[in-house]
C-alpha cells in the first residue's frame, strides 16, 4: 500500500521522501497529518490520495510537512487527472 499510495503522489507532483510501517500496523482508517502548520497541504495529499480525513500533529524533528498514515480502509486507484494536484506551492 505504502508503494501504491508513493507512486499515486509523485504522479500528482509530491515530494515523497520516506515510506514504510508505522505502527499501530492495523489501522482501520486512513488519515494525513500536518506536521508544519501548512493544513492546506495535508488536505492537498488527503485529496490527491481520495483520503477524507486529515489534522495538524506539529512535529519538527520528523523533517517533513505531512505524513500519511494508510489505513485498512484505503485503496489503491490508477490516478485519472492530476493535474492542478501538488503546484509549486505544495509540499
Amino acid at each position: 500500500m505504502a508503494r501504491a499510495a508513493t507512486i499515486a503522489l509523485r504522479e500528482a507532483g509530491f515530494d515523497v521522501v520516506d515510506m514504510g510501517n508505522a505502527p499501530p500496523y492495523e489501522r482501520e482508517e486512513s488519515l494525513v497529518l500536518d506536521r508544519v502548520g501548512r493544513p492546506e497541504w495535508a488536505r492537498s495529499v488527503a485529496e490527491a490520495l481520495r483520503i477524507p480525513a486529515s489534522e495538524a500533529d506539529p512535529d519538527s524533528t520528523r523533517l517533513v510537512d505531512v505524513t500519511v498514515l494508510l489505513g485498512a480502509d484505503w485503496e489503491p486507484f490508477i490516478a485519472e487527472d492530476s493535474s492542478g494536484v501538488g503546484g509549486s506551492d505544495a509540499p
